[in-house]
């Protein structure tokens, strides 16, 4: 397995990473074999998201009890302090663990929702609030939108940025890429 430092985080992670969102589309055997496969060979990295089922809920039930052998990556879609505050906590329940390494705020696509995520009362100041609680480590943002996210990056409140890159899709090349490697951030 190859790793890298992830960003400014200062944490080496597998450059392989396990996505958990379709774990809760097989067998809860297969999908916590799987996971602790991914373990035992090597992988550091597991992303998940409160909105993927209850993947969350599985991560718990099988690996926790191998915490500090992975950085733990997980999204909430809320866009308000109180409903994102309610998410982070439960899914700090569901996963077992007393912190995340990277809560992101998730899929944020339109610039009335990162108004809204970034305002006296959005989810990012939930996600502070946690991050000062020793609750979530680092804080990222996803999206579908290079040309935005480049722009949301700039000021640097975000360790990491999460957005689909494809030979078909290759839009974040121009932009964001380079903004995000400028800043030091994970992606």
């Amino acid at each position: 397995m190859r790793y890298n430092v992830f960003g400014r985080t200062g944490h080496t992670v597998s450059r392989l990473g396990f996505g958990a969102m379709n774990l809760p589309g097989v067998p809860f055997e297969q999908a916590r074999d799987a996971l602790n496969y991914a373990l035992d060979n090597g992988i550091t990295y597991i992303d998940t998201a409160a909105g993927y089922r209850n993947s969350e809920e599985i991560i718990g039930k099988s690996i926790s009890h191998r915490r500090q052998e992975y950085f733990l990556a997980t999204k909430t879609k809320m866009r308000d302090y109180e409903s994102a505050k309610a998410e982070i906590d439960r899914s700090l329940q569901r996963m077992k663990t007393d912190y995340i390494d990277l809560l992101q705020i998730h899929y944020v696509n339109q610039v009335q929702e990162f108004k809204a995520a970034m305002s006296e009362n959005g989810a990012y100041r939930a996600a502070l609030e946690a991050k000062k609680e020793g609750k979530v480590r680092f804080i990222g943002i996803t999206g579908h939108r290079p040309d935005l996210l480049a722009k949301w990056i700039a000021p640097g409140q975000f360790d990491q940025v999460l957005f689909h890159l494809s030979l078909v899709q290759p839009f974040a090349l121009r932009e964001l890429i380079p903004a995000a490697t400028k800043l030091n951030m994970g992606k």
